[in-house]
């Protein structure tokens, strides 16, 4: 019966969730710099005992002007590789404003590497992702993270309250072409800022509200940034008459929410 009411709870969520995303006129591709409110959630199942099966939709608004900016709505496969490793593939359908525009559609598509291990008292995740998006947007086509996450071992109460921490590095690849001029406004090169320009950093807690929810809760500050590890590489940089700022960067704080719902 337990099962039951969890399974019933997962399907009324996941129609207010479609009934959302596909009620907007679902343009553009960086959030505003204001401070985030994301909410996650998403519904798992286990196919044998390697594999998985996960939907997920995502809803991300803006604290101070209390408009939704963002929508995602995704499957996922995962398969364990190992005893402690697995690989996943998954595709999304994003909607996402920037200040002033309308929603514009994309998909995602992904493939990760994830493997854990433990030390002393933590326990240590960490993961590769490739990411291909249609279109592409204006500062990348594609892009490449690494990310690992420190949480404990030991969980706290009957909630299983477990802290954790999490560091990710995004590498961007086949943006859109940018002219880079000298001092005395010769051009100097025209190509894709392909280089790294972003990390974010997550604080927060994961707990177990139910046997079959888990839950989690942070705050994570996304920073966007030119590194200069290529030649001619940055994406915040001034025009040929340095009147205007061309992709100006996109840094902001979040707060994020999640629920997953094992069936």
């Amino acid at each position: 019966m337990k099962r039951n009411n969890t399974y019933r709870l997962g399907s009324c969520l996941w129609v207010v969730i479609l009934l959302i995303i596909t009620g907007k006129t679902l343009q553009a591709q960086d959030l505003s710099n204001n401070l985030k409110l994301y909410h996650t959630l998403g519904v798992s199942k286990d196919l044998g005992s390697r594999d998985n099966l996960s939907l997920s939709g995502t809803m991300i608004g803006d604290a101070i002007t209390a408009q939704f900016e963002y929508f995602q709505f995704g499957l996922a496969y995962s398969r364990k590789v190992g005893k402690r490793s697995k690989i996943e593939a998954g595709a999304d359908a994003i909607r996402i404003k920037e200040p002033g525009s309308a929603f514009k559609k994309y998909y995602r598509f992904s493939a990760s590497y994830q493997f854990q291990h433990k030390w002393h008292w933590f326990q240590l995740n960490h993961a590769a992702e490739a990411e291909y998006f249609i279109p592409g947007f204006s500062k990348f086509q594609s892009r490449w993270s690494a990310e690992s996450e420190v949480t404990t071992r030991k969980s706290w109460t009957s909630f299983k309250f477990r802290p954790f921490t999490r560091f990710k590095m995004y590498y961007y690849h086949g943006g859109n072409y940018l002219s880079y001029y000298d001092n005395d406004g010769d051009l100097q090169a025209k190509q894709s800022p392909n280089d790294v320009h972003r990390w974010r950093w997550y604080g927060g807690v994961k707990f177990r509200i139910a046997k079959s929810v888990n839950a989690k809760i942070c705050y994570f500050w996304n920073e966007e940034f030119n590194a200069g590890l290529r030649e001619n590489s940055d994406i915040n940089i001034y025009n040929k008459s340095k009147t205007a700022v061309r992709m100006p960067f996109n840094s902001f704080g979040a707060i994020s929410t999640a629920i997953t719902i094992q069936l």
